[in-house]
């Protein structure tokens, strides 16, 4: 399951949020979903105007897998890139150009030659919203749809694979799509889970530098304001393998008395249920399918396990 330094960021019991700033550096680092194991991180640094400077991806030792690195124009569009990948100190370049609101990436290619290429749809404001992948011959190879949320959050992309003769392969698809395990004003968030056809792929945790705040920190975002982060007090939170279901302990002024509650993530949100099958605790932990607590009553113990039965626990 998700471990407890993950789940730790999900719950109410955050720092108090930061005054919003400039991102200098947004660094992700990446866990395992069941083994929590480290994977690696991704830090994007850019300059105090909002352009993005470069690109560093790292794996689990600390060594770079990519490096890239961003040029702009005098009214500080991007251009292009300068890319290094793993320890290849061999210089790659791409050349981004634009037309209306389509950009195109050549790659792999001299000025002038047929070439790879990205198409991509740009929003207004310079979000990519579709994308069109061709070989050099021109055929088009792949499709891709990004999404966006209402809050500003990327919440996903679906990827077509096409055939040489212009058909989908439905086998050669993926939807990937990102679930936010806490977002606060103006779209900050703390970690998120990515799936990839409904599997959990990697979690997710983002730490920020910014020109009021140029020590790294986590941004700060309850999690489901008014639906499990409460006027109350939550603790003990632990989270399933797929990131959906959540069990957490709520306690008002006797913290040795708490109320055991398990939050599921549906199409509309959190949904939090009691689950008077336990009574009061002391800690509990929802087990990796999400089907099952195990809970401690007192200091001491006993350890209890309660199974889920159809709507409630048994």
């Amino acid at each position: 399951m998700i471990r407890a330094f993950v789940a730790a960021l999900l719950i109410a019991t955050v720092a108090s949020a930061q005054s919003e700033s400039v991102v200098l550096e947004e660094r992700l680092d990446l866990y395992g979903p069941i083994s929590g194991a480290f994977l690696g991180s991704e830090r994007t640094t850019s300059a105090p105007d909002g352009r993005r400077l470069r690109l560093v991806v790292t794996d689990a030792s600390g060594a770079p897998t990519l490096r890239f690195f961003i040029l702009h124009d005098d009214g500080g569009r991007e251009t292009g890139a300068v890319y290094f990948e793993g320890d290849d100190e061999t210089a790659y370049r791409e050349t981004f150009t634009y037309d209306g609101q389509q950009k195109t990436t050549p790659y792999g290619a001299e000025p002038g030659e047929a070439a790879a290429r990205l198409e991509a749809d740009l929003e207004a404001e310079g979000r990519e919203r579709r994308k069109r992948y061709f070989r050099a011959d021109g055929s088009k190879y792949g499709e891709e749809d990004v999404l966006w949320n209402d809050d500003g959050t990327a919440a996903g992309w679906d990827f077509r694979r096409l055939g040489r003769d212009g058909a989908v392969q439905p086998e050669r698809d993926a939807s990937f799509r990102y679930d936010y395990l806490g977002v606060g004003d103006g779209g900050t968030w703390s970690v998120r889970v990515r799936s990839r056809d409904g599997e959990a792929e990697r979690v997710e945790a983002r730490t920020l530098s910014t020109l009021e705040e140029p020590a790294p920190y986590r941004t700060a975002a309850s999690l489901a304001p008014g639906v499990v982060s409460t006027a109350a007090s939550e603790t003990s939170p632990s989270v399933s393998a797929d990131g959906r279901v959540l069990a957490f302990a709520r306690y008002g002024d006797d913290w040795v008395a708490k109320t055991p509650y398990v939050a599921r993530l549906g199409a509309d949100g959190w949904r939090v249920e009691p689950v008077p099958a336990l009574g009061t605790v002391y800690n509990l932990a929802v087990t990796p399918d999400g089907d099952a607590l195990i809970a401690a009553l007192g200091p001491d113990g006993p350890l209890v396990r309660v199974r889920r039965d159809g709507d409630g626990w048994t």
